[in-house]
């Protein structure tokens, strides 16, 4: 039911002719309802003339506090005028109230001596003074909102809809340039580590490093043509961390021992892009050997009930230089937990461990099949 009226008078967007359609229909209903949901024996004129100055006096106030008072009342700038308009309206609404009455008296539209005609009575004798009478004001506040009850419900209903709609569109637009500002900084980020590592392998004339080359290639046409994406499948995305794995064997440090272990069937999974990778670039950029003559470096990638699990483990020494290198290697890492918290809130679990010359990532996040 409520879908089908948001179809067929949304929030914002309605044109002018079925506005007025739409609020004439309303006035024209109540109208027909008010004639006959009178009781009292009175004539059909009589009915007719009753219920057209209820319904002026119902379009004054709502009209007037809905399109008039209450946008200005709401602003700053404008609140004196709101109070003006208001008071201009209380004006109008007494002086078809006083018009009216006189009619009742007039023509006898309500039984004699009854408490109706008596308040008729009472109100004209009051005249024009009577509009600051607090028994008049409350009593008259009571009939109208009896009418405009309704539609006034419906337009608040309306207007918490439409701002409802409207912050929750400012607020995707606002996560989608993040994620946009995000993705534009780690593919430079890569691209500049990886370029870094290759010169390495150059300048002491490895003879790998045509092939950590064609590597790279195939990296950054899968950054180049999946990383704009929203969603990536999840098994191409695990296979772009081997491949970056594979480019670090490459350069032959005989220092370096890789273990890499992936287990569960990932079809029909996706997952943001380049999601992964900054832990694993952290891991070979910042890993150091504590003893020994190894630089252990171990990935493990789990699968299961819809939930990928990755632990990344690297060894690493304590270095004067420190806040530096924390300062060189933190924009990826700081933007992939933004990142994180942007695309999957609550369905994502960060964890960092930082002891016994050990540095251990592990991330839990909840994926949905598409």
């Amino acid at each position: 039911m409520i879908e089908w009226y948001l179809n067929f008078y949304p929030t914002s967007g309605v044109p002018p002719k079925r506005r007025i359609v739409i609020h004439l229909t309303y006035w024209i209903v109540w109208g027909l309802f008010s004639v006959l949901a009178f009781i009292a024996p009175s004539s059909m004129g009589h009915k007719l003339i009753i219920t057209l100055f209820i319904m002026l006096q119902g379009i004054n106030v709502y009209y007037g506090l809905t399109y008039f008072v209450f946008p200005n009342l709401f602003s700053a700038k404008r609140f004196i005028i709101g109070l003006l308009v208001l008071f201009i309206v209380y004006c109008l609404n007494y002086a078809l109230s006083l018009e009216f009455y006189h009619l009742v008296l007039k023509y006898t539209l309500y039984t004699k001596n009854g408490n109706a005609y008596r308040y008729a009575n009472a109100f004209t004798q009051k005249g024009l003074w009577g509009m600051f009478n607090p028994q008049n004001i409350f009593y008259e506040l009571n009939m109208v909102l009896s009418v405009i009850s309704l539609p006034f419900m419906i337009k608040l209903s309306r207007v918490i809809t439409d701002y409802s709609m409207r912050v929750a569109r400012l607020t995707k637009e606002k996560t989608d340039l993040e994620i946009d500002f995000l993705r534009t900084q780690l593919n430079p980020h890569f691209l500049l580590n990886s370029l870094n590592n290759i010169y390495s392998q150059v300048v002491s004339k490895d003879e790998t490093a045509g092939d950590s080359i064609i590597v790279l290639s195939d990296l950054m046409k899968y950054i180049l043509y999946n990383s704009g994406e929203l969603l990536v499948d999840l098994d191409r995305e695990i296979h772009f961390l081997r491949d970056y794995v594979d480019l670090e064997r490459l350069r032959g440090n005989r220092y370096l021992k890789i273990q890499f272990s992936q287990e569960g069937a990932m079809k029909g999974y996706n997952i943001a892009p380049l999601i992964l990778i900054n832990y694993v670039e952290n891991a070979f950029k910042h890993g150091g050997i504590p003893y020994g003559d190894t630089l252990l470096i171990d990935i493990d990638i789990k699968f299961i009930d819809e939930t990928l699990y990755f632990r990344i483990e690297n060894d690493f020494v304590d270095k004067i230089d420190s806040g530096k290198k924390n300062k060189d290697g933190g924009v990826g890492i700081i933007n992939t937990k933004k990142r994180l918290k942007l695309l999957y809130p609550d369905r994502h679990s960060l964890i960092i461990k930082n002891d016994n010359h050990k540095f251990c990532v592990e991330i839990m996040i909840k994926l949905k099949k598409e």
